[in-house]
């Protein structure tokens, strides 16, 4: 019983602290490594090595309220835009009015372009999540979970 108790004995959290908040490491192998971090009402999962999260995609999390403040507009039509094509009733003018950002997932980036998705809570549908798919400054899918 010892023996197996040293082998699976659960490791320590590896813990990153940054001016965005704490980020832990939930996921190393191979050359994948995933840090969360649960800042304010939004939870943020990045990039990085083993050893901490990626500079750049940490670059990008504290520009992140400017640039979903640049796409406001570019939110609010492209939802509405998807609501109308589904045949799904909606009385907003302002996306901020029926959703709210729960989460931000950091991709990757390529040239200047960052790859992040955004999860938003639907506040009129109990339990409706929209993970919005964007390209830089260009939405480009989306997917519904209830």
């Amino acid at each position: 019983m010892g023996l197996f108790s040293k082998l699976f004995k659960p490791s320590t959290p590896r813990i990153f602290e940054t001016a965005s908040g704490n980020f832990t490491l939930l996921y190393s192998k191979s050359n994948r490594h995933i840090w969360s971090c649960q800042s304010s009402d939004v939870l943020i999962t990045l990039g990085g090595t083993a050893f901490e999260p990626d500079a750049t995609q940490l670059s990008f999390v504290s520009t992140f309220a400017d640039t979903v403040a640049e796409l406001n507009d570019q939110l609010s039509l492209y939802l509405s835009n998807q609501f109308d094509e589904a045949g799904i009733a909606h009385e907003f003018s302002e996306w901020q009015q029926r959703f709210k950002i729960i989460a931000l997932d950091v991709t990757g980036k390529a040239g200047e372009k960052y790859y992040w998705n955004i999860t938003l809570e639907d506040l009129s549908e109990p339990y409706a999540h929209f993970v919005l798919f964007i390209e830089g400054q260009r939405i480009i899918d989306i997917s519904m979970d209830t």
